[in-house]
């Protein structure tokens, strides 16, 4: 059934729902209603940062986060040091966009073995 354009998503919800959906991702729970009631109840006690896609405040440091780019043939890879991932992972927009959303690509495409990408 088309909505026909009559509703919008209120303003947060696509980020809200967002970071609920990467953390179900990266964390796997078991139990899915119970990470939920945890994840949300989380957001109102206030434990997440403002403008972070609804993800919990860090969880792990930047070293142990930093991707690892050892097989990588692209510019992404060649430019991105631990010391440039560290001072720039725990920043972002506005909007909530940070650096592993956008180095995101580039992690998951490795790049040609004998060509620069």
């Amino acid at each position: 059934m088309s909505s026909g354009g009559k509703y919008r998503a209120p303003p947060g919800l696509v980020d809200l729902l967002q970071g609920f959906t990467i953390n179900v991702l990266r964390q796997q729970p078991p139990d899915l209603k119970q990470f939920a009631a945890q994840y949300f109840s989380g957001i109102l006690k206030g434990q997440h940062p403002e403008g972070s896609l609804g993800q919990p405040a860090f969880k792990w440091s930047a070293s142990d986060n930093f991707p690892d780019l050892s097989v990588h043939n692209n510019w992404m890879a060649k430019c991105l040091t631990a010391d440039v991932y560290e001072r720039l992972s725990k920043l972002r927009t506005p909007n909530g966009f940070g650096l592993d959303a956008a180095i995101q690509t580039g992690v998951d495409n490795p790049g040609h073995p004998f060509i620069m990408t």
